[in-house]
């Protein structure tokens, strides 16, 4: 059979925290949280000072599974952000509020934003502003801006945008031109029907270039859509009745070099109203607003619409660190000429390096790899005796802690009658003697007993009371005489077959060979 080693438990069917108490460097491991324990420090009695976590799911962070971690964390190396989406300042923030000491994101391409100069510059590559990214219109809605001055972009009317374009009835109602039916001939293009074409207006049938020029009126021509190539007009070089004339190229004017071709999304941006710290956002197809652009340092807004700078984040993480002590490297100290506790706050963190003293010369050994952290915010430079209240150190090892491979050598291991015989109290003129199996008491040494130094022995005998006041000799073997001869301690257990393990203490046994089968260690619950 092995040996089992349970430690000091509580069943997950128990409550959440810590045991109450712990002995001095004893650990114990709470299956609800997931959390192992260990007794700090030592009050001089051998129980601990105060418990901490070390280790489990439920104190630190795994490596495969989902875990929520709350509280303030410094991580070293390159921490990696998602991107976040188009205005989402409250994901950012409630980053940022996971406590992470500090992040950087690495200058590159992250999709449709591009990051330069150490993160500072964030620039929409050119050409991923899609119609998509913009926000959804109703049909049949054009956007442009019929109020006066600059400002966001408006749904107009059919009314506000032949305004807008100069077009009245003597333009003929070129927004009711409809050429699909006749061979996709475009207005600006110059061109002639080669067959009679029949336009329908209010119901009525006239024939155009095929048949003698009819006349219109002004309320049929402009009753319903007309899908004819013609418009009316004056007489050329003189007054007269209008007549119809074919539309070519030169009616029309050149609009080239003088207005944009209609975009939506420019139709957006254009119809915003600029102004001081705002920047432009499209919020759907075709549809922008203005984020506002904020340097409060404490991110009071937590709003999708505003956008925090740079030196605002920057503000906002060091005051949460600041407020919140959070633990921050701070470099390593080399001990071996015995320095002073530097200057710090509360949560800054040093390494030792080479092993010594910290605090001064009269101050605690320090060994590499031992963490040193400071307590107390504004702490000065200085000694142990001035400074060292306000410090935690952290040991790789446990300094001055006794081993297995002290026992037999640096203490003595436990014995049932050896802790008996330490029990008694001694005084004048008392002799020992067994009261049963490993006990001991003592009784008055008399006159009597004394006496027995003037027995006269013999060979192989000692002497022995066999009554009241009475002395008698008894024989003694060859071992006992062995026992008796041997100079000292050692080899005195060298006469009873005793090995190392006599002279060991029970709570500090050191086993260096043989076997040991069959036995279950068990801390017990809390």
């Amino acid at each position: 059979m092995a040996i089992t080693l349970r430690l000091k438990r509580r069943s997950s069917g128990g409550a959440a925290g810590a045991p109450a108490a712990l002995k001095s460097a004893e650990p114990a491991f709470n299956e609800a949280d997931k959390i192992l324990y260990y007794g700090f420090g030592d009050d001089g009695g051998a129980n601990a000072t105060s418990i901490i976590p070390i280790g489990g799911e439920g104190a630190f962070l795994t490596l495969a599974t989902v875990q929520t971690v709350t509280g303030n964390k410094t991580f070293t190396g390159t921490v990696t952000v998602p991107t976040p989406t188009a205005g989402d300042h409250a994901a950012t923030k409630a980053y940022v509020d996971g406590a992470v000491s500090s992040v950087s994101i690495p200058d590159g391409d992250k999709g449709d934003i591009t990051i330069s100069s150490s993160g500072t510059v964030w620039t929409i590559d050119n050409g991923v502003v899609t119609n998509a990214k913009l926000a959804n219109v109703a049909t049949a809605t054009i956007k442009g801006r019929a109020t006066a001055g600059t400002g966001a972009p408006e749904d107009l009317t059919a009314t506000q945008v032949k305004t807008l374009l100069a077009l009245t009835k003597n333009d003929v109602g070129l927004g009711n031109v409809d050429n699909t039916a006749d061979a996709a001939k475009n207005v600006a293009t110059a061109a002639t029907w080669t067959t009679a074409r029949t336009l329908t207006v209010g119901g009525t049938g006239k024939s155009v270039n095929g048949s003698a020029n009819v006349a219109w009126s002004l309320a049929e021509i402009f009753s319903a859509s007309q899908t004819a190539k013609t418009f009316l007009a004056a007489p050329t070089g003189a007054a007269g009745a209008p007549t119809f004339r074919t539309i070519v190229a030169a009616d029309l004017p050149d609009l080239s070099g003088t207005y944009q071709p209609l975009d939506a999304e420019l139709s957006a941006l254009a119809g915003l109203t600029s102004a001081a710290n705002k920047l432009p956002r499209f919020t759907g197809s075709g549809t922008a607003d203005l984020l506002d652009f904020s340097t409060d340092g404490t991110l009071a807004a937590n709003s999708d619409t505003t956008i925090a700078s740079q030196k605002a984040v920057k503000t906002y993480v060091d005051g949460l660190l600041a407020a919140n002590d959070a633990m921050v490297f701070k470099g390593v100290i080399n001990a071996s000429a015995n320095p002073n506790y530097p200057a710090a706050d509360a949560g800054h963190t040093y390494r030792i390096s080479v092993a010594g003293k910290i605090g001064g010369a009269s101050g605690p050994n320090v060994e590499a790899g031992d963490m040193l952290i400071c307590t107390t915010d504004g702490t000065a430079a200085g000694t142990q005796a001035t400074v060292g209240a306000n410090w935690a150190i952290i040991q790789t090892n446990i300094d001055g802690a006794l081993t297995t491979a002290n026992i037999g050598s640096t203490v003595q291991a436990y014995d049932a009658t050896l802790q008996n015989l330490a029990g008694l109290a001694t005084a004048a003129n008392q002799g020992l003697y067994l009261t049963g199996t490993d006990t001991f008491a003592t009784f008055s040494l008399t006159a009597g007993g004394r006496a027995l130094g003037g027995v006269a022995g013999t060979a192989n005998t000692f002497p022995y009371f066999s009554a009241a006041n009475t002395v008698t000799l008894g024989s003694i073997t060859a071992a006992g005489l062995a026992i008796l001869a041997a100079a000292d301690a050692t080899a005195q257990r060298t006469a009873l077959g005793l090995g190392t393990m006599a002279t060991q203490n029970a709570n500090a046994v050191a086993i260096t060979g043989g076997t040991i089968d069959g036995v279950v260690l068990d801390g017990g619950v809390y």
